[in-house]
């Protein structure tokens, strides 16, 4: 029940001070670009007014709705089809994210909306923003989780997150057996150094053996008579 407006665009209510604003950009889940409505006076100037998505509304910017409206509207456009595009470029992508397990095979914390956000923007270079990542509750143990990305009321993309163990890959790295090369080119290797035997000595230049046995043995024999 209204009791009077204290000043423009300003309610108040049995239970509070109520703000009539306009809306000068889309809030998701409020109101759209364009349009009016009442809010609690702490939200509208806390929050709203501030960050320049509303204003108050007085008969002056009440004038102004149209064109409101019309700045809207492009704006929308324009962003449904970046939006558009970045769904297509992300339904379906895989992403692996790995944290530490306590002995009972739960994390430590949990994979949150955070941690998804922030992989999925380094494995594709894009950046994401936390807001559109759908968790119901956060992630607390390893599997494989279907996980939607919500852009907008009707533009969305699911990825697969495989929640894995951190510290799982290095440990079997460290136990994997040494590698062994198969049908290896030698030419991988480098170039092998054979060194050769030495070489058999000159036979002109090596000194000639002569035991003498054949002078000795006629030397010895009797002179006939």
């Amino acid at each position: 029940m209204f009791y009077g407006a204290a000043r423009p665009g300003l309610l108040l209510l049995r239970k509070g001070l109520i703000m009539e604003v306009v809306f000068t950009q889309d809030v998701p889940n409020k109101a759209r670009a364009g349009e009016v409505r009442r809010v609690p006076d702490g939200y509208a100037r806390n929050y709203l007014l501030p960050q320049g998505l509303a204003e108050i509304a007085t008969p002056e910017v009440l004038k102004r709705l149209h064109k409101i409206r019309a700045v809207g509207d492009a704006v929308r456009l324009r962003e449904t089809t970046i939006l558009t595009e970045l769904q297509e470029a992300l339904d379906g992508v895989h992403i692996a994210v790995r944290a530490r397990i306590t002995p009972t095979g739960r994390y430590y914390g949990a994979i949150t909306s955070a941690h998804i956000a922030q992989e999925l923007g380094s494995v594709t270079g894009r950046e994401i923003e936390r807001r559109w990542v759908e968790v119901a509750e956060p992630i607390r143990e390893p599997g494989d989780y279907e996980i939607t990305l919500r852009f907008s009321s009707d533009i969305a993309a699911a990825i697969q997150v495989e929640a894995g163990i951190e510290g799982l890959e290095d440990d079997r790295a460290d136990t994997a057996p040494p590698e062994v090369f198969t049908n290896a080119d030698p030419n991988d290797f480098g170039e092998a150094v054979i060194e050769a035997p030495p070489e058999a000595a000159d036979t002109d230049d090596a000194p000639s053996v002569d035991d003498g046995a054949g002078d000795d043995e006629a030397a010895s024999l009797p002179e006939e008579a």
